[in-house]
């Protein structure tokens, strides 16, 4: 889990920092769907990671365990995931590989019992990156 923790937090940093710097843009540069920084916060860093979790693993591979590789499951998570990430083309794509990470991170700790756990918690933390990233 290390492993992909450090993975997604890499990407992370490279997608806010070369959405800065090539793109020229920060991430939500243009348009905010949220009226201060305290409901950004809250959103982002406590409510997406569950949400997400549930709804871009978990769901994914409690649907298609039975007649989907996990490999498939994988894709299909980190699919779903980039394609509701759409602030700019480098953030989605980045995205994407951060929800493969996910998805893997979540199929190789499903038989644990945590796995919903401990991807919410790297969720959360690659989610903090990206705020303060942002906020900087």
């Amino acid at each position: 889990t290390a492993i992909f923790l450090t993975m997604a937090l890499s990407i992370t940093y490279a997608t806010g920092e070369l959405s800065k710097i090539i793109v020229n843009q920060s991430i939500n540069k243009g348009f905010s769907p949220f009226k201060s920084t305290m409901e950004e916060f809250i959103t982002v860093i406590l409510i997406a990671p569950v949400l997400e979790t549930f709804l871009f693993q978990y769901l994914p591979f409690k649907l298609t365990r039975k007649w989907m590789s996990p490999l498939l499951s994988i894709l299909l998570c980190g699919v779903i995931f980039s394609a509701l990430h759409t602030y700019n083309w480098f953030y989605m794509i980045s995205a994407g590989i951060v929800g493969l990470l996910l998805g893997t991170a979540y199929y190789l700790k499903i038989d644990s019992g945590r796995a919903f756990i401990i991807v919410t918690a790297i969720h959360l933390f690659n989610n903090s990156v990206v705020f303060a990233i942002s906020h900087i």
